[in-house]
């Protein structure tokens, strides 16, 4: 299990509010590199201090259709993103894509990951996405990950995980017991069709990283959530996944309504 769990890490702004925070964890998903983040310009330090302290590091992320940049060309897309990589040594693996289907050409997206395996050949290269439930979606995802697998660009999919209960159980419920909440609970969860596309993803011969655990709840439904968060460990520790990432701290958030 310690193996298997990875705590993501926005910035360095859990580090300076906690330097204990991640002491627990020898994996650590560092988001420093999204242009939404508030604390690149202190990445090499933190960096630093992470290897120091013997921290394997997956870096977060290099293209998020958040904040895509504006560019005309591919050859200018390549060029903003040996900008955004150069100097940075010691990442283990790296969340090349996220949510970037349909985005950018399919083309653009296969460049964009042979130019990090140029870039950073030592490190494993990611594509992180969101929408296991619109089938269609990541049929597609699927397809251009088997390409990029067979031209040697991909080592791996991610599968994000952000769940919030609360639009799933009407709120006079938190006041039920626990195994009802459960009962409940089981009519909505996906475990089946998450256990397949692990299995699909590990067919192709790539590494499924169990991505941006997090879990939304109202007061009342805190031992669902856990209920849920343990199975959801179980699943990824029993189908052989490369890594689960908790969404940083706490892992169950209880939000009043």
């Amino acid at each position: 299990m310690e193996q298997l769990l990875n705590l993501m890490l926005i910035g360095s702004k859990y580090i300076h509010k906690d330097p204990g925070i991640h002491k627990d964890f020898k994996h650590i998903t560092l988001d420093a590199w999204s242009e939404g983040s508030e604390q690149r310009n202190h990445v090499d330090s933190l960096l630093e201090e992470l290897k120091l302290q013997g921290k394997v590091v997956h870096g977060h992320n290099i293209l998020d259709k958040r904040y895509r940049p504006k560019v005309q060309d591919l050859e200018e897309l390549l060029s903003w993103v040996r900008t955004k990589v150069l100097g940075v040594s010691g990442i283990h693996s790296w969340d090349v894509l996220n949510e970037m289907l349909g985005i950018f050409p399919d083309r653009w997206l296969l460049a964009v990951l042979e130019e990090m395996r140029n870039l950073q050949p030592n490190s494993l290269l990611f594509w992180n996405e969101y929408a296991l439930k619109n089938r269609d979606y990541w049929n597609q995802v699927m397809q251009l990950a088997e390409i990029a697998k067979q031209r040697g660009i991909l080592d791996g999919l991610g599968i994000q995980r952000h769940i919030d209960i609360r639009g799933k159980l009407p709120y006079s419920a938190v006041t039920k017991p626990a195994h009802a909440l459960e009962c409940h609970l089981k009519s909505w969860t996906t475990e089946k069709r998450l256990v397949h596309e692990i299995n699909r993803i590990h067919e192709l011969e790539l590494l499924c990283h169990i991505s941006e655990i997090s879990i939304v709840c109202f007061p009342g439904q805190e031992d669902v959530a856990q209920s849920f968060l343990d199975s959801l460990i179980r699943i990824a520790e029993k189908a052989g996944s490369w890594k689960a990432t908790m969404w940083g701290v706490p892992i169950i958030k209880v939000i009043a309504r």
